[in-house]
């Protein structure tokens, strides 16, 4: 394998393995939440979307569709950039076994990659990973921000679109 697919099979990877742990977490808070398990159960349905609260074998479980502010999250947006409708939310766990927060959200830009990628680069320093093949252009950035607090962001351009993913992991397992 060449060095730029093992490059690309590798932050394929790495960005995989950021969006699993986030959707496997939220996918078992709602099946948790709204009641395929044992624990007491609630549905808040708020103005923007729907929130659920519970407790699912001694851990406090929120979900939350709405998408978190750009505050909350602790990363510049890119000017102009339009909010994926649809996109964002949070997850919230607290309990015995510890702690974790996840809250993400996505924009979009019709700004040529370059120009976006530039722009990131200016603010937060050189991409973690990058990669490109003929017909998709990729940056990511994971950003340490404290012993229990990860800021990613990902650029994904193709079909002159680029997309920007931009989350905050957060959390500590019980002692």
């Amino acid at each position: 394998m060449d060095g730029t697919r093992r490059r690309s099979a590798l932050v394929n990877g790495i960005t995989g393995i950021f969006w699993a742990l986030a959707l496997t977490l939220t996918l078992i808070a709602l099946f948790g939440a709204v009641g395929c398990g044992g624990g007491k159960k609630d549905t808040v349905v708020t103005g923007e979307g729907e929130s659920f609260e519970g407790e699912e074998d001694g851990q406090r479980i929120s979900v939350r569709r709405e998408p978190p502010s750009l505050d909350e999250i602790g990363l510049p947006l890119y000017p102009g950039s339009e909010y994926v409708e649809g996109s964002g939310g949070s997850y919230v766990a607290a309990g015995d076994r510890g702690n974790f927060e996840s809250k993400s959200i996505a924009y979009r830009t019709t700004d040529p990659f370059d120009k976006v990628l530039q722009w990131y680069r200016e603010r937060l320093g050189d991409p973690t990973a990058q990669y490109s093949t003929e017909s998709e252009r990729e940056a990511h950035w994971s950003i340490n921000e404290g012993e229990n607090v990860t800021l990613f962001l990902s650029l994904r351009g193709a079909q002159g679109i680029v997309l920007i993913e931009m989350g905050r992991l957060s959390g500590s397992p019980a002692p």
